[in-house]
């Protein structure tokens, strides 16, 4: 930067007073319009030497007594110099861009902050004092210092809105969450191949998102110049066997060795007992305080190590520096009270409930503990009023309702089973099937060869060749991968990304729809003159053909993806131009799997249908079971050496 225009000098040009910022270019002074606003920040190029905005130091010429005035006027004056000088003459940039006003101690990381190069702060502060506050007013300062463009937040799931409302109120900063449900709705608002984590300025990340290790290298390559990490305690290295803190620690140990990456570690637990995760906290800091013997340390040790870490309890900031901070006094107790006869039935029905929620199969016991604390949950919920647990109910159901900002679709009646995912804001036609799913891991396996000769062996027809596509007998029946439904397999997730996006490319460059891209798909004598033919666009001929021979390719992987899913990888599909035996002789050719690997798909679905179906018969009760008894396959009759559905 040029030494001659340091950030707060006031200089003079274009006929104006105006106050330097810092700027990251040393050719290109940027000021702002003493008393002006943000919108009014100006650039100006040096080396250009432009005679008019050559600055010039700013000169007051000293009052005379024809600018004596009453007291009034005077003060006001007074006032509002030192409101509008607050944000440049002061040592801190920030404080007149804040809603609130931060006390004396909550000052004190912001110092600490401001005298490193890269700030590495762990805030280890007690609950209540401020933690939150101290980071955010962190943050702010560095962006009106221009150390820094953009911020993220990793924080424990349930604590992202809180986050983004603290961040919105208290910074006038809107951030958006990143996480699972969200990440598709963002990526689709971005032009380009631009990631999320290098579009949007301020973020929210949900850490058990960004944990895992197809999303956590290219957020350690992209992520802001500063990252705060809320709860740091959950993320150091586990003394015990804990896959997701191990996944958390790599995470934010990956964070940590980038040289310039700035990083603000909050926790009000950094000790949790175990001083080897202590260790590793503090190693996150700087790699030699790791080994640091804290009993046995010098004092200049110590001294370091207290540049970067503070903790304070209550009762060390309640009076600091002559302000007093009254924390509130909490006393326990218990006091017995009486249910209503309303209210005692809506709680032994949600006690219920409950209990149905945390008698999970013993194949899912990994749901167990997730199940545990939904039921505990609701259950403080209802206990703490009846209007509580009512409302917790509406809002997860609510949520369940308005959860997908996509769904999939595929036409009732159509030559082929195939889906395509679409915004859910509209009004479908009744000719659709809807399903509310948004992972390409569920479009992977309802796009594949498996499920296609499920729907094709229990669906209805209109014509020889024409399938008629009814959930309750093609998809309610269906027996997905374990578990897949309620979690995403990331190798179907990302080999659905790949096909969906390659196919709706293709679309979009040959100008057909989807019947018209599986006429190519299946047509054994394709050609790139059949292609030009078809699309009517001579000049994608090449292209249009090479993009059926890789949608060919996918649709094999995606196959052989899904087969990997049951674990049946035992089984070879046999990939090639088969006859369809159900279809119309004129026109059963398709490039599909072999009819000896259909027949074992149709004979493995089935038995893993009826399995699922008397795993759900035996915890039904008597009742239940004796109204459901009789339940059959609908559609075509199973054949003879054939069981039928759910028995």
């Amino acid at each position: 930067m040029n030494t001659t225009y340091q950030p707060g000098k006031l200089v003079s040009l274009r006929g104006r007073d105006w106050i330097v910022l810092p700027s990251v270019d040393p050719d290109l002074l940027v000021v702002k319009p003493l008393g002006g606003s943000d919108d009014e920040i100006a650039g100006i190029y040096l080396p250009l030497n432009i005679p008019a905005d050559k600055p010039q130091e700013t000169v007051f010429l000293p009052p005379g007594k024809d600018d004596l005035g009453d007291i009034s006027t005077a003060r006001l004056l007074y006032d509002s110099a030192r409101l509008a000088f607050r944000n440049g003459a002061g040592p801190f940039r920030c404080l007149a861009k804040l809603s609130f006003r931060p006390r004396s101690y909550q000052m004190v990381p912001l110092i600490m902050a401001l005298r490193q190069d890269s700030v590495r702060l762990l805030v280890a502060d007690d609950v209540g004092v401020g933690k939150t506050i101290e980071a955010l007013l962190i943050a702010k300062e560095l962006l009106e210092r221009r150390k820094i463009q953009r911020f993220a937040v990793i924080c424990l799931p349930h604590l992202c809105e809180q986050w983004q409302n603290e961040i919105r109120d208290k910074l006038d900063i809107e951030a958006v969450i990143i996480r699972s449900n969200t990440q598709a709705r963002l990526d689709r608002q971005i032009q380009g191949d631009t990631s999320v984590y290098d579009y949007y300025p301020f973020q929210v990340i949900s850490i058990d998102f960004i944990k895992s290790d197809n999303r956590r290298d290219v957020f350690v390559e992209q992520c802001p110049e500063l990252v705060i990490i809320d709860e740091a305690h959950t993320c150091t290295r586990p003394a015990g066997a804990s896959a997701s803190q191990q996944q958390r620690y790599h995470l934010i140990s990956r964070l940590a060795k980038k040289a310039h990456q700035q990083m603000i570690l909050l926790t009000a637990t950094p000790h949790s007992g175990k001083p080897e995760e202590f260790h590793s906290l503090l190693g996150l800091l700087q790699p030699e305080f790791e080994t640091l013997d804290l009993p046995n340390s010098s004092q200049n040790q110590r001294r370091d190590l207290a540049r970067h870490f503070i903790q304070r309890k209550r009762g060390d900031v309640e009076k600091w520096m002559g302000e007093d901070t009254p924390f509130p006094n909490r006393d326990a107790f218990e006091a017995d009270y009486s249910l209503s006869l309303g209210y005692r039935n809506l709680f032994e029905e949600m006690l219920d409930f409950a209990k149905q929620l945390i008698s999970v199969d013993p194949g899912k016991a990994g749901q167990r503990k997730i199940q545990y604390w939904t039921a505990l949950a609701l259950l403080r919920g209802v206990m703490s009023s009846p209007a509580a647990g009512v409302e917790m109910l509406n809002t997860r159901l609510s949520n369940l309702a308005t959860s997908f900002d996509r769904v999939l679709v595929a036409p009732r009646v159509s030559k082929y089973v195939s889906f395509i995912f679409v915004p859910r804001r509209q009004v479908f036609h009744d000719k659709l099937v809807i399903i509310s799913q948004e992972s390409y891991a569920t479009f992977a396996v309802l796009q594949s060869n498996i499920h296609n000769y499920w729907a094709c062996r229990y669906s209805s027809t209109l014509g020889s060749s024409t399938i008629n596509y009814a959930p309750s007998d093609c998809f309610e029946t269906y027996p997905f991968p374990e578990e897949l439904l309620q979690k995403d397999n990331p190798i179907l997730q990302a080999i659905g990304e790949r096909y969906h996006e390659h196919r709706r490319a293709l679309m979009l460059r040959l100008w057909l729809g989807l019947t018209d891209i599986y006429n190519l798909f299946h047509n054994r004598d394709l050609t790139p003159a059949i292609a030009a033919k078809v699309s009517g666009k001579p000049e994608e001929a090449e292209v249009g053909y090479q993009g059926i021979l890789e949608l060919r390719k996918l649709h094999r992987e995606l196959d052989e993806a899904v087969l990997a899913a049951y674990g049946w990888t035992d089984l070879n599909l046999g990939h090639d131009f088969h006859e369809v035996e159900t279809l119309p002789e004129n026109d059963r050719v398709r490039y599909t799997i072999s009819p000896e690997a259909r027949k074992e798909l149709l004979k493995r679905l089935l038995a893993l249908n009826h399995q699922r179906a008397a795993e759900e018969k035996a915890k039904l009760p008597a009742k239940a079971e004796k109204a459901g008894k009789g339940k059959g396959a609908k559609g075509k009759k199973a054949a003879a050496d054939e069981p039928g559905l759910f028995g």
